[in-house]
């Protein structure tokens, strides 16, 4: 690994619900956006058929307090933090944190200060918390853990400065991304309506823009994104199999057709599958009813939850304005990066 101070870097950061996902340009990571408190106890290690395994994470600090952040702590923090101040949490600043660690282990490169770090906001949170996350990171010092092959040579921490911090809504990023890769970017100028609709872990976003300047008054989120789908699902399995199911194992089921369960044997699940698109349907119904237009030259369809969604929100469009963008849960970083770096 190397220490670089020339260039100017800019870094996407989408940190979701559900995962947070990463681009900088010259490589990207994502892992399960979970985060323990230090005081659940050492998980440092555990014992497997007799030998020790070690999780991918690592400790980080956030006034005063420690959190552990990584790839493997889904492991055994199974639920997703849903809270409208997540924003504004130390856990939000943990993965902030954790975030750069793992970019630095990644990329190989030690990095003093980031020269614009954009981030997003579900739509129902935008207006009244952008301003007050930017401020929270604009100018900043960081204390990054180091990555352990260069504790040696720089300590056990790294203070990076975040010069420049810049919001915007959440599915911007995809719009900007499908445009870019699609060679549309004249469908990013001010005379084309474009309709991203953003199924997350938390909010159901759509976000209207003639280009990508935002139409508020068209857009919106709706508070069940697939963490309330998963919740009434498990809620539905736990009613009709007559044994408790909670979020972990109905998240699980949503990927497999059979599941064994003890004290119920091997279940189908593809009943469940189909509860779970009723689910699905129910909350596309509400975006049709709040569309204030229905007249879209390019509906862009992204999130992490759009495989459970797709199929519902494709009843409500023409087919031939309905987009898929790639790579739907790094989508949106991918956009930022981009937003950002074009500002440069």
């Amino acid at each position: 690994m190397s220490e670089k101070v020339t260039d100017q870097l800019v870094v996407g950061m989408d940190i979701g619900y559900g995962n947070i996902k990463m681009d900088w340009g010259d490589g990207d990571l994502a892992y399960p956006a979970r985060v323990k408190p230090d005081w659940f106890g050492a998980t440092e290690s555990h014992k497997l058929n007799g030998m020790r395994a070690s999780y991918d994470e690592v400790k980080v600090l956030v006034n005063g307090r420690y959190y552990w952040i990584g790839p493997d702590t889904h492991l055994y923090v199974p639920e997703p933090i849903v809270t409208d101040t997540y924003s504004d949490s130390p856990e939000y600043e943990a993965h902030v944190i954790g975030g750069l660690h793992y970019m630095f282990r990644k990329s190989g490169v030690i990095r003093r200060s980031i020269h614009k770090l954009v981030l997003g906001l579900p739509l129902s949170q935008f207006s009244l918390r952008r301003e007050t996350l930017r401020q929270r990171y604009q100018g900043k010092r960081l204390s990054i853990p180091t990555p352990p092959p260069l504790e040696a040579r720089y300590g056990p921490e790294i203070a990076v400065r975040i010069q420049n911090v810049e919001v915007v809504p959440q599915p911007v990023g995809s719009l900007v991304y499908w445009a870019t890769r699609e060679g549309s970017e004249e469908d990013l100028n001010g005379e084309r309506a474009n309709l991203v609709i953003d199924p997350g872990e938390r909010t159901f976003d759509w976000y209207a823009a003639k280009g990508t300047k935002p139409i508020y008054d068209e857009s919106g989120a709706i508070p069940e994104g697939m963490a309330s789908i998963i919740y009434r699902l498990a809620n539905t399995m736990t009613r009709e199999l007559g044994i408790h199911i909670d979020y972990y194992t109905a998240s699980r089921g949503l990927r497999r057709n059979e599941l064994a369960l003890i004290g119920a044997g091997m279940i189908d699940m593809r009943p469940f599958h189909a509860k779970a698109k009723e689910f699905a349907d129910e909350v596309t119904d509400q975006l049709k009813k709040r569309l204030v237009s229905t007249v879209f030259d390019n509906v862009v369809l992204t999130g992490g939850g759009l495989p459970l969604f797709e199929e519902a929100i494709r009843k409500c469009f023409p087919p031939d304005i309905v987009r898929v963008v790639a790579e739907p849960m790094m989508a949106n970083a991918r956009g930022f990066y981009q937003w950002g770096a074009a500002e440069d």
